[in-house]
């Protein structure tokens, strides 16, 4: 259970920096003037990747809680 939670963790972390990345594309896309469909795109990837990312780290809050109460 215990690599299970830190896989979890792991997955959040990455996505979470996905997401912070997808951002900041959205903001260089936007100071280079283009504020359209590209950049509108790329802001919904970072907010979706971020919901990924906090939903993963629930679910190995989750796996941890479980770990807690078995032990």
């Amino acid at each position: 259970m215990e690599e299970i939670e830190q896989v979890m963790r792991g997955f959040s972390l990455t996505v979470e920096g996905m997401s912070a990345g997808c951002a900041g594309v959205t903001e260089w896309l936007r100071a280079a003037g283009h504020v359209g469909p590209l950049s509108g795109h790329a802001s919904v990837m970072a907010e979706r990747l971020s919901h990924i990312g906090k939903e993963l780290a629930r679910l190995a809050e989750a796996i941890e809680k479980a770990q807690k109460r078995a032990s």
